[in-house]
């Protein structure tokens, strides 16, 4: 017995103008605003992206908070929504995690200028903002900001794509690294309450998993803790570069609270999805 269910639907016209809501991160700047990523809080949407000076290199993190029924602007951080980690340099936001006590933790990269090769190189970006005021948190990190560089050498790529925040308050983030036009690795970071890595967690605060080869780490979430919240398992999720069949595929790798490889999942921590055409996660 085959049944289809067919779903229509329609723009809520109560919400922005017309169902939409546009939103210009800064009056009378010719510039370009995306968002990567929104979480529900309450009565509000938190959404985060990135804003760019079209005509200079200056990109920013740009956050904002909405009202969920009728999309009229609520918290715009800083008074204008976008926060820079570097003058002139390119910062992006690209997930969004909900604290416990609600502070807003947000993570992307952040780009350094080379010589000639203007924003190729990028570190890990993360900053806490405190949801009641949309100002930067100081208690966490430097000022509400802290940078992690998986590559001592120059020219490297490290860009945050996923976030999520443990029980026990600690912070995860998740996405890849890169040296020129070499392939990816999927990188794992995980910071104490302070902001500062947790060195309890890899080598001191960060783990890399060559298998996500492609474009890296893209979600990462939490499996049910045993009691102690610093149980929790974790998960993280990607795009592998298939070496016999040279398609993309999907991986999914398990790693202990202390940044180890569960062993017992998959193959030796890691699980392979393989598809007939080109699959990325």
């Amino acid at each position: 017995d085959d049944r289809s269910i067919a779903l229509r639907a329609y723009l809520d016209g109560s919400f922005g103008t017309a169902g939409i809501k546009l939103q210009d991160f800064r009056a009378g700047i010719n510039s370009d605003e995306q968002l990567f990523d929104l979480k529900l809080q309450g009565g509000n949407i938190v959404a985060v992206g990135r804003f760019s000076e079209i005509g200079t290199p200056n990109v920013d993190f740009a956050v904002a908070s909405f009202n969920s029924g009728t999309g009229a602007l609520g918290i715009l951080p800083n008074g204008d929504g976008l926060t820079s980690f570097y003058t002139f340099r390119q910062d992006g936001a690209a997930a969004l995690s909900i604290q416990a006590d609600g502070n807003w933790v947000v993570s992307g990269s952040t780009g350094y200028a080379l010589p000639g090769f203007e924003g190729t190189e990028t570190n890990f970006a993360l900053a806490r903002y405190i949801s009641t005021t949309g100002a930067l948190d100081p208690t966490f990190a430097d000022d509400g900001l802290v940078t992690t560089d998986f590559s001592s050498l120059s020219g490297s790529t490290d860009t945050a794509a996923a976030t999520v925040v443990q029980a026990d308050g600690k912070i995860l983030v998740a996405g890849f690294t890169r040296l020129g036009f070499g392939a990816s690795q999927g990188v794992v970071s995980r910071y104490n309450t302070d902001g500062k890595l947790d060195p309890t967690f890899g080598a001191n605060g960060q783990i890399t998993i060559g298998a996500f080869n492609s474009n890296g780490i893209t979600g990462i979430t939490l499996g049910a803790a045993t009691g102690n919240p610093a149980t929790q398992p974790i998960y993280v999720t990607g795009t592998v570069l298939n070496q016999i069949t040279f398609r993309n595929d999907i991986a999914v790798a398990s790693i202990t609270p202390v940044g180890e490889f569960n062993t017992g999942f998959g193959t030796d921590g890691v699980a392979f999805a393989e598809f007939p055409q080109d699959t990325t996660a």
